[in-house]
C-alpha cells in the first residue's frame, strides 16, 4: 500500500515538473488574441472580438502545443456502418 501511495505522489510531481517547465519556457504576450500568438504561449487580459471572459479567463490565457496527429482513420466508424460508403477513408483536420 505505501509503494502504490508513493508512485501516485511521484508522478503527481513529475507532471507538475514539466507542466511548471512548459509555463518557463512559454512566450508572455499582454492584450492579445491567441489566434495571434504562437503555440506554448500565456497572454494576460486575452482580447477575443466574440468572446467576453471573465474571472480568471479574462486575466491570462495559455496556448499549448498541440502534439496531435492531423487526421483521424474513420475505418471503426465505416465497420459499424456496414461500408455503405466506401468513399470514406480519412477525415484531415485544418
Amino acid at each position: 500500500m505505501g509503494c502504490k501511495k508513493i508512485l501516485k505522489i511521484s508522478s503527481l510531481f513529475k507532471r507538475l515538473y514539466s507542466q511548471s517547465l512548459s509555463c518557463l519556457f512559454a512566450d508572455v504576450y499582454l492584450c492579445r488574441s491567441l489566434s495571434s500568438v504562437g503555440e506554448n504561449s500565456i497572454v494576460f487580459f486575452p482580447c477575443s472580438h466574440t468572446t467576453l471572459c471573465c474571472g480568471l479567463a479574462g486575466l491570462v490565457s495559455f496556448k499549448k502545443k498541440h502534439n496531435t496527429d492531423k487526421h483521424v482513420s474513420l475505418q471503426p466508424l465505416k465497420h459499424k456502418t456496414g461500408n455503405q460508403d466506401n468513399r470514406i477513408s480519412r477525415f484531415y483536420f485544418l
